[in-house]
């Protein structure tokens, strides 16, 4: 379930113009990421998996992270959803035209609904729903206001805002290294419990990063 999900994020969408303007106003959205968290629900509860179109049974409770089949626009100068694809240089985060399978949250192809693009849910996994963290929020929020920016409370209050939301993205799977007699790396290697990615010849002993 978590190598599912964890396929639907993408990263932020970053797109790089020549800009020209005149007689402009500049606006900084401010605490956008605590804003999210404070206003919106997250998944909770009992996870339910499913095959086929839930939305055709159960529509009240449509909350979840699917794997779909997109179909964008014909046309769209600049496609909104991000898909990550395999090449030759490793995986590349791009924003497509045409027809793919991919994982979605459901509120972001909620939302890409109304640009014009169409979903068939084909599985996914279906969730509760709450709203989380909005008192955690208005107190951090709190003491940033009213904190001095010299004072460590500023600082403290809004890194634990606005890395909240990046704790839910994090890879949860982490490498071990391991110094072993290089006699011993064969049966490691044969035993196929491990994924080793890398291996240092150290003279007589091996390290391993499992």
């Amino acid at each position: 379930m978590y190598n599912d999900i964890r396929e639907s994020y993408t990263g932020g969408h970053v797109d790089i113009y020549h800009a020209y303007g005149e007689n402009l106003k500049v606006y900084d959205i401010n605490s956008l990421y605590p804003y999210s968290m404070a206003n919106f629900d997250m998944p909770v509860g009992p996870v339910h998996y499913f095959e086929g179109d839930i939305s055709q049974f159960d529509v009240l409770n449509n909350f979840g992270f699917y794997y779909v089949k997109v179909t964008t626009p014909e046309y769209m100068e600049r496609p909104l959803l991000q898909t990550r694809v395999k090449t030759d240089h490793g995986y590349r985060t791009v924003a497509p035209l045409g027809t793919w399978e991919m994982w979605v949250f459901s509120e972001e192809m909620n939302k890409y609904k109304e640009y014009g693009y169409t979903f068939e849910i084909i599985k996914g996994y279906s969730f509760n729903r709450a709203n989380l963290f909005k008192e955690f929020i208005k107190e951090l929020y709190k003491i940033k206001e009213s904190t001095e920016k010299s004072d460590p409370m500023y600082l403290i209050s809004k890194l634990l805002m606005n890395s909240l939301y990046g704790r839910f993205g994090m890879e949860i799977i982490l490498n071990n290294s391991k110094i072993i007699n290089s006699d011993k790396l064969g049966g490691l290697i044969a035993a196929n419990k491990y994924l080793i990615e890398d291996i240092i010849d150290m003279g007589d002993k091996i390290i391993s990063s499992i």
